[in-house]
């Protein structure tokens, strides 16, 4: 029992430490004062930007819903009041058989997925 406490705790100050040291990577990579890094983490803590794992349909998918929950939106919620999902058109998202869209409207079936008007264009001026 405490060895499991203890090793969910030092995960959890590794992810934070692994959080910092991006940061701190993005400042010195493109040559940003270091008087940005604190703000930097301060704005990733306000966003609750979360880093994935992989990128996967299913990682993506279980990210999200924790999310979700964490912002206190619980699966009874979800499930009555979640009626969209938009994103860029990448395979990975939309993909018709194992995308994300196709993941979350398995699960809640009011989902409308849709392909980003911005983004669709612009695939369509490049081409």
């Amino acid at each position: 029992m405490l060895s499991k406490l203890i090793e969910e705790k030092d995960c959890q100050i590794n992810k934070a430490t692994h959080s910092i040291f991006r940061t701190a990577y993005y400042i010195a990579k493109y040559n940003r004062p270091f008087d940005d890094h604190l703000k930097l983490v301060q704005l990733k803590e306000l966003n609750d930007l979360v880093e994935l794992k992989n990128q996967t349909a299913e990682n993506i998918v279980s990210q999200l819903i924790n999310c979700l929950h964490t912002s206190l939106l619980d699966e009874n919620y979800l499930q009555q009041h979640w009626v969209s999902f938009v994103s860029d058109g990448a395979s990975i998202l939309l993909g018709k058989k194992n995308g994300v869209a196709k993941k979350l409207t398995d699960k809640y079936p009011l989902i409308f997925s849709w392909h980003c008007m911005n983004h669709r264009s612009e695939l369509a001026v490049n081409d």
